[in-house]
Protein backbone atom coordinates (compact mmCIF):
# COMPACT_ATOMS: atom_id res chain seq x y z
CA UNK A 1 0.00 0.00 0.00
CA UNK A 2 2.90 2.36 0.74
CA UNK A 3 4.66 3.85 -2.26
CA UNK A 4 8.20 2.52 -2.42
CA UNK A 5 10.75 1.81 -5.10
CA UNK A 6 9.49 -1.77 -5.12
CA UNK A 7 5.83 -0.66 -5.25
CA UNK A 8 5.57 2.63 -7.19
CA UNK A 9 1.76 2.43 -7.44
CA UNK A 10 1.40 2.80 -3.67
CA UNK A 11 0.19 5.80 -1.72
CA UNK A 12 2.56 8.47 -0.39
CA UNK A 13 3.66 8.21 3.24
CA UNK A 14 1.73 11.42 4.01
CA UNK A 15 -1.57 9.60 3.42
CA UNK A 16 -0.72 7.09 6.14
CA UNK A 17 0.55 9.86 8.43
CA UNK A 18 -2.84 11.57 8.11
CA UNK A 19 -4.73 8.35 8.86
CA UNK A 20 -2.57 7.77 11.92
CA UNK A 21 -3.10 11.35 13.14
CA UNK A 22 -6.87 11.05 12.68
CA UNK A 23 -7.00 7.74 14.55
CA UNK A 24 -5.05 9.27 17.44
CA UNK A 25 -7.20 12.41 17.51
CA UNK A 26 -10.69 10.88 17.17
CA UNK A 27 -10.66 7.17 16.43
CA UNK A 28 -14.40 6.83 17.07
CA UNK A 29 -15.27 9.22 14.26
CA UNK A 30 -12.55 7.79 12.03
CA UNK A 31 -14.06 4.29 12.16
CA UNK A 32 -17.60 5.63 11.83
CA UNK A 33 -16.63 7.39 8.59
CA UNK A 34 -14.49 4.48 7.40
CA UNK A 35 -17.40 2.05 7.65
CA UNK A 36 -19.30 3.83 4.88
CA UNK A 37 -16.46 3.68 2.37
CA UNK A 38 -15.42 0.19 3.50
CA UNK A 39 -18.82 -1.22 2.55
CA UNK A 40 -19.35 1.12 -0.41
CA UNK A 41 -22.23 2.94 1.26
CA UNK A 42 -20.90 6.21 -0.11
CA UNK A 43 -21.63 5.13 -3.70
CA UNK A 44 -24.75 6.24 -5.53
CA UNK A 45 -27.50 3.65 -5.24
CA UNK A 46 -25.69 1.58 -2.61
CA UNK A 47 -27.89 -0.31 -0.18
CA UNK A 48 -25.84 -0.77 2.97
CA UNK A 49 -27.72 -0.92 6.25
CA UNK A 50 -26.91 1.34 9.15
CA UNK A 51 -26.75 -1.82 11.24
CA UNK A 52 -23.85 -3.14 9.16
CA UNK A 53 -21.97 0.14 9.52
CA UNK A 54 -22.69 0.15 13.27
CA UNK A 55 -21.41 -3.43 13.54
CA UNK A 56 -18.16 -2.40 11.82
CA UNK A 57 -17.78 0.45 14.30
CA UNK A 58 -18.51 -1.78 17.30
CA UNK A 59 -15.89 -4.29 16.19
CA UNK A 60 -13.28 -1.55 15.76
CA UNK A 61 -13.80 0.10 19.16
CA UNK A 62 -12.31 -2.59 21.46
CA UNK A 63 -8.95 -2.27 19.70
CA UNK A 64 -6.35 0.21 20.90
CA UNK A 65 -4.27 2.40 18.63
CA UNK A 66 -1.32 -0.02 18.52
CA UNK A 67 -3.25 -3.05 17.14
CA UNK A 68 -5.05 -0.74 14.73
CA UNK A 69 -1.72 0.54 13.46
CA UNK A 70 -0.11 -2.91 13.40
CA UNK A 71 -2.79 -4.44 11.20
CA UNK A 72 -0.38 -4.09 8.30
CA UNK A 73 2.52 -6.00 9.83
CA UNK A 74 4.73 -5.38 6.82
CA UNK A 75 4.49 -1.63 7.23
CA UNK A 76 7.87 0.08 7.31
CA UNK A 77 6.35 2.38 9.96
CA UNK A 78 5.63 -0.52 12.33
CA UNK A 79 8.49 0.47 14.65
CA UNK A 80 6.73 3.79 15.34
CA UNK A 81 3.61 1.99 16.49
CA UNK A 82 5.57 -0.29 18.82
CA UNK A 83 7.13 2.74 20.51
CA UNK A 84 3.75 4.23 21.48
CA UNK A 85 2.71 4.05 25.12
CA UNK A 86 -0.56 2.17 25.62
Amino acid sequence: MLKTAAYPKGLPKEVFDQIRATVITDREQFFKELSASFYGANRAGAKVSQGLCDSFWLQAMPGTYVPTCLTNSISPLRHRCLALPC
